[in-house]
């Protein structure tokens, strides 16, 4: 429950009422979902990258 984004949190949440009746469920924790979860280490991103990403993204209908 850790994890802070909406869709993530309805997604497991709908996932639950969807396996309720499974009487073990498993999951996992990802290092970016644990409240101290602090970065150190940053890269720089090239522009070209940033200008390929965005071009994706603005292929992406919500």
């Amino acid at each position: 429950d850790a994890d802070r984004h909406q869709d993530h949190l309805a997604v497991y949440q709908a996932s639950m009422v969807a396996c309720r009746t499974i009487p073990q469920i498993l999951g996992y924790e990802t290092p970016s979902t644990w409240l101290s979860f602090m970065p150190q280490v940053f890269e720089s991103v090239k522009e070209e990258y940033f200008t390929v990403k965005l071009a994706a993204l603005k292929k992406h209908k919500s």
